[in-house]
């Protein structure tokens, strides 16, 4: 079990090294877009409550504390992020809602399971509108943009982050409490499952935001 617990803190580790890329490339942007600040904030409340997981499970305390106060507003950050980058009209009320429906059943679930429960038929949810916003973003943009031109855009491959590690965790979501209740199984494969789309996912999104710097870096020159 200890081999196991090492080894799920390694992959932890990765993938808060993977959130932290991310925050400090944009945080060198002087001018950024309302898209940027929300991805910033986005994976720096990520940062911090996989630390705080990774800490509590270093000393043998549920990282479940962490992770579940997590569960209960990231929906506000990462649908906040989608509604700006999402081009075209749209209500900001098909963004607050599922976000706010999502937080109510996170408190649900906490009188049911307790606040260091273990949730996931809400956070599949959450995996759900992110895909769904992510491909609203992939058809509006596809249908703007000239053929060729959308794999130059920073923003594609940051979405294209979010949809890739949020579909592999939807499965994830959708068959943990499955296996918790009839199994009673520890969930670390899934759990290595999890860092490791969570990783994947971040690499993409570290791809777009390296675009958009050498973009800048780009601009800059020619204005020099």
């Amino acid at each position: 079990m200890d081999s196991l617990l090492e080894r799920v803190q390694a992959l932890s580790l990765i993938a808060i090294l993977s959130y932290s890329l991310p925050v400090i490339l944009v945080s060198f942007i002087r001018k950024r877009e309302s898209t940027e600040n929300w991805l910033m904030v986005c994976f720096a409340y990520s940062l911090v409550s996989e630390i705080c997981a990774l800490t509590l499970m270093y000393f043998r305390f549920n990282p479940n504390y962490a992770v579940n106060q997590y569960n209960l507003l990231s929906s506000f950050c990462l649908f906040a992020f989608f509604y700006h980058a999402i081009p075209g009209g749209k209500s900001k009320w098909a963004f607050v809602i599922p976000a706010a429906i999502i937080s109510v059943a996170v408190c649900f679930t906490f009188f049911r399971y307790g606040v260091d429960g273990h949730i996931s038929y809400t956070m599949a949810l959450q995996s759900i509108a992110i895909i769904a916003y992510s491909l609203i973003y992939f058809y509006r943009t596809m249908k703007e943009l000239p053929d060729g031109e959308i794999s130059k855009q920073p923003m594609f491959w940051i979405i294209s982050g979010f949809f890739l590690s949020y579909a592999g965790k939807f499965f994830v979501y959708a068959v943990s409490r499955y296996l918790l209740d009839w199994y009673n199984d520890n969930l670390i494969l899934l759990w290595d499952v999890h860092n490791g789309l969570t990783v994947v996912g971040n690499s993409l999104i570290l791809a777009g935001v390296i675009i958009r710097l050498s973009r800048k870096h780009s601009r800059a020159r020619i204005v020099a």
